[in-house]
């Protein structure tokens, strides 16, 4: 995966390593490597999510690692193996995101509707501002 390539040019931008020879981290990108500013942090991002998870060596492309990213990082691990074992150890962006949807098992499709006995809190509360004898 371009993860190297992320890790090295957020070391780049962190460390202002690129001010040697240009004046903006976009222009280094920019002139260095023919990267505009959005592919370049684009390839920092992926980079940084797949630094959340243990085995980084399971996520190798760039696309699994957007899909990744818009998973809240404490489901990540799960996430990812659930896809894994879904494909059978072939991991895709398409497996991530079907993984990364909830289980429609534990939520019912009906809320449940609470009813709440505003009458008798507000005589209680606020004595009678109903204006009735109930």
């Amino acid at each position: 995966m371009s993860g190297e390539v992320g890790e090295a040019l957020s070391a780049i931008r962190e460390g202002k390593l690129y001010r040697a020879t240009h004046g903006t981290f976009e222009d280094y990108c920019r002139e260095k490597w023919n990267m505009s500013r959005g592919r370049v942090y684009q390839l920092i991002g992926a980079s940084e999510t797949v630094s959340t998870i243990v085995d980084k060596s399971v996520v190798t492309t760039e696309s699994q690692a957007r899909e990744l990213s818009r998973v809240e990082p404490a489901r990540r691990e799960e996430v990812v193996a659930k896809a894994v074992e879904a494909t059978g150890g072939k991991l895709t962006a398409a497996a991530i995101r079907e993984a990364a949807q909830p289980d429609p098992h534990l939520f019912s499709q009906k809320k449940p509707v609470v009813v709440w006995p505003i009458r008798p809190f507000l005589k209680r509360n606020l004595g009678n501002p109903i204006g009735d004898n109930s």
